[in-house]
């Protein structure tokens, strides 16, 4: 999802039409067309000034991976399930090259025990297919995450840096600065220790399962 979606979505949502959502911010009608076809870049005293009309946050508008799109699409994809009677059906999730950085693409369902499922009914899975946790979890797990549950030291996360790379991480905060180590046997990638406001965790990983049944 991009920042053309998270726009339209929003003014959606607000049962606005084009004309009406560009007298808000003060622009014109096209402006929000160009927005919405992503033709043109946003300003940040027009990102500010939706944060300020509409409750929204930065990443609701600003995010590929984690603004109202992606969420929207997200609830589709839990709503819709393997099958229209079950409720324990969670979307799948996969960590993919997006513009820039990466973003989290749904490539299907599948379902989930049921005690597990009423305990996080807003989850999903994200497989993980690179090398990173592989001290904890096979390549190619699928990692049931929770947006619910409080990230805590220790736990798994999937986040995001800079609104644009996603990660699953291990998770560790100080006062200002929150670590993101890979916790892998042969991963390249470097441990990070960034500024928190830098990071937004989407949520922590509550239980894992393999891509396919085993018999």
């Amino acid at each position: 999802m991009d920042k053309g979606s998270n726009i339209a979505l929003l003014r959606e949502q607000l049962g606005l039409t084009q004309a009406e959502f560009a007298r808000d911010l003060g622009v014109a009608k096209e402006t929000v067309c160009r927005w919405e076809k992503n033709r043109t870049a946003i300003r940040p005293r027009h990102i500010q000034k939706m944060v300020k009309l509409y409750g929204v946050t930065e990443d609701d508008i600003l995010s590929d991976s984690i603004g109202l799109a992606a969420r929207e699409a997200l609830r589709s994809a839990k709503g819709e399930g393997l099958n229209p009677q079950t409720r324990d059906a969670f979307p799948i999730l996969r960590i993919k090259r997006s513009g820039n950085g990466t973003s989290l693409q749904s490539v299907g369902a599948t379902l989930t025990p049921s005690d597990i499922a009423e305990r996080h009914l807003h989850a999903a899975y994200v497989q993980m297919n690179n090398k990173d946790m592989t001290l904890l979890y096979p390549q190619g797990t699928l990692l049931l995450v929770d947006p619910d549950v409080k990230p805590y030291n220790g736990c798994t996360v999937v986040a995001t840096i800079d609104a644009v790379r996603v990660l699953i991480r291990r998770y560790s905060m100080g006062n200002n600065t929150i670590m993101l180590s890979t916790h892998s046997y042969d991963s390249t990638a470097p441990d990070l220790i960034l500024d928190r406001r830098r990071v937004r965790i989407i949520g922590v990983v509550v239980w894992y399962r393999g891509a396919m049944d085993i018999v």
